[in-house]
């Protein structure tokens, strides 16, 4: 062999072998690739897999009560999952126990992951539902009220987390009262009282007489418009007072009052905290001569906490403040706001809806009950180990 020939059969040779690398880094490319397509699919479904826990959870929280509710849910979500190149071969759901809290456990099996499983449970919420409690109600709509008040309380006792806390403001003419302070519904002692105190809830008193059809009232006149003494108390001797210059409608204090109610709860910050504005009246301009007629007879209200504003205050400066409150809420203590309007309470002061929460109106207090549902399948779920 001369040299010559033996120099082409080493190039012959070296290339070869370049073809042979760049043909093995070539393949461990694609295998790599490969890998990491497979990878990236193996997270999307284990994405499902949190996705429909969370979708589980969502099935207890509406009042299902049933693994198989919420796992023919989960079967419709999965066969819809956006991002997956092939359906999943199987999904289960079951609940789980856990302290102070029902969460699903949910297993999924799919093309490249043969067991991703997530786990859901409501995150802890603190809700606040102030009502405007004036003149707009009528009683058959103040009844629908009570019932979709205790539909709510229901919904958050079918479920609990231990962390879960309610309360309760009424508002009117320029003033607003802690009926329900903020506390747990975990606590069956105190789920119980709640209920008790809600079930016996009306609108504000004016001075007058109980009667007429369903209970309602039948307010003085002439120089005993405000003699809250015969029958003492007014038509609603356990409900705060409402005298006739106190004509208002002002959610201001509803809001600061359900501020101090957020900041004040002890204990790990919930989830999420939401304030239900609930009104049947539209907004009316505080006058100046509001709360006159209180503070001639000296009537203080010593049985709840009490914030008022003073007027005058027209709609659009009740308007405007209002809805500064709501978002600077939602700014420093992520609060949602929404708002219910039913009868001429709709359209409650556009724009306090803040922080996630909704606007919701129904000409009929009959939707309350639906509209606090969806107001409740807003709040979030939280992944849990």
């Amino acid at each position: 062999m001369t040299g010559e020939t033996w120099l082409r059969g080493r190039g012959a040779l070296a290339a070869g072998a370049v073809v042979l690398v760049a043909w093995t880094l070539g393949v461990g490319a694609v295998a790599r690739d490969l890998r990491a397509r497979v990878d990236a699919q193996a997270a999307v479904e284990a994405e499902a897999a949190a996705g429909l826990a969370a979708e589980a959870g969502r099935a207890v929280l509406a009042g299902t009560g049933r693994d198989e509710g919420a796992a023919s849910l989960s079967v419709a979500v999965a066969s819809g999952s956006a991002g997956l190149a092939a359906p999943l071969a199987s999904v289960e759901a079951a609940r789980v126990p856990r302290d102070g809290a029902v969460a699903w456990r949910v297993h999924v099996a799919g093309p490249h992951v043969s067991d991703a499983h997530a786990s859901a449970q409501a995150a802890s919420v603190h809700v606040i539902v102030a009502v405007e409690a004036s003149r707009g109600w009528t009683p058959r709509g103040f009844s629908q009220l009570r019932a979709a008040l205790l539909s709510l309380l229901a919904r958050m006792g079918h479920a609990p987390h231990a962390e879960d806390r309610v309360g309760l403001v009424l508002f009117g003419g320029g003033y607003a009262w802690e009926v329900t302070p903020l506390q747990r519904v975990a606590e069956e002692l105190r789920h119980a009282r709640i209920s008790a105190r809600w079930k016996g809830l009306e609108r504000l008193s004016r001075a007058g007489l109980r009667g007429g059809r369903a209970g309602g009232c039948l307010p003085h006149v002439g120089r005993r418009v405000d003699d809250f003494q015969r029958p003492r108390g007014g038509c609603y001797p356990t409900m705060p007072r409402l005298y006739a210059d106190e004509t208002g409608v002002d959610p201001s204090p509803a809001l600061a009052l359900a501020g101090r109610m957020f900041d004040a709860a002890d204990g790990p910050a919930p989830g999420t905290r939401a304030l239900v504005v609930v009104a049947a009246t539209p907004v009316a301009e505080v006058p100046a001569s509001s709360g006159r007629s209180r503070a001639r007879q000296r009537y203080v209200e010593q049985r709840m906490r009490e914030v008022r504003v003073d007027g005058p205050r027209t709609p659009a400066r009740i308007v405007r403040e209002a809805v500064a409150a709501a978002r600077g809420m939602a700014g420093r203590a992520r609060v949602a706001t929404s708002v219910l309007g039913v009868g001429d309470g709709r359209g409650f002061v556009a724009g306090l809806a803040q922080g996630g929460g909704v606007a919701l109106d129904s000409p009929d207090a009959a939707a309350l009950s639906d509209m606090f549902g969806e107001v409740a399948d807003g709040w979030p779920l939280e992944r849990v180990p």
